[in-house]
């Protein structure tokens, strides 16, 4: 068996946590809309059915993988002593509702962004960073495909390499995205535009601090005023 027997046990091993961090992933959007749009309503009411539902769904997996093979440490034992349920089965349920789910978490807030009183510039930025996700749907879809080419019952090892790395991948792309609205003192640009960056110029030609500088209270307030639409919307970061 020489190292298939640990590689197997591991693999076991980061399946159940894979699982149990999408999970917690997904609860923590949910948390994070229930924070932004504290006016109570369906989409509250929604987002606690949704939390719900993920637990249930992620709980049911972590069953059906505890059970996946009889005995369980059939899983990672000889190839010739297995006797499991077909894995590819499980792959396809996880990856299809992991896609399905991120994709109606991307279009759970876009309604309420889409009714919020704020400048529409606004709204498509806003709608465009919550909607970041969808670059981890994509990586979901390409690790079914890398796990549906797995060799469970040959070269395992050699078949697995890049199921592995997308499974490494797809959570710490979600964490990424999930705390792209909380980063956004570091991408202010994006919504403010390069004037910022004008405004320091000027600053710094203006060496004298006791005179005024227009342009930067121009920038100052124009940000204020993008914060206040937020804040007068329901919005809070």
């Amino acid at each position: 068996m020489g190292l298939l027997q640990p590689f197997l046990y591991l693999f076991f091993v980061s399946h159940i946590l894979f699982l149990l961090c999408i999970c917690f992933i997904k609860l923590s959007v949910l948390s994070f809309y229930l924070r932004v749009f504290a006016v109570e309503g369906r989409p509250r009411t929604l987002c606690r059915v949704l939390a719900a539902a993920f637990v249930l769904w992620s709980a049911a997996n972590v069953v059906a993988l505890l059970n996946i093979c009889r005995p369980l440490a059939s899983f990672w034992g000889p190839l010739h002593d297995r006797a499991c349920a077909r894995q590819e089965a499980v792959d396809v349920s996880t990856c299809v509702f992991n896609a399905a789910s991120d994709l109606l978490l991307i279009a759970l807030p876009m309604p309420v962004i889409r009714r919020l009183q704020m400048r529409r510039g606004l709204k498509v930025k806003l709608a465009a960073v919550l909607s970041l996700g969808v670059v981890v749907t994509i990586i979901a879809m390409l690790r079914l495909e890398a796990l549906l080419g797995t060799d469970w019952e040959g070269d395992v090892t050699g078949t697995a390499e890049r199921a592995m790395f997308l499974s490494v991948l797809e959570p710490n792309l979600a964490i990424l995205c999930v705390s792209l609205p909380m980063l956004q003192p570091l991408y202010g640009n994006l919504l403010y535009g390069r004037s910022r960056k004008r405004a320091d110029d000027v600053e710094l030609q203006n060496s004298d601090e006791t005179l005024p500088s227009p342009t930067r209270d121009t920038i100052n307030s124009k940000k204020k005023d993008s914060y206040d639409e937020l804040e007068v919307s329901g919005v809070s970061f």
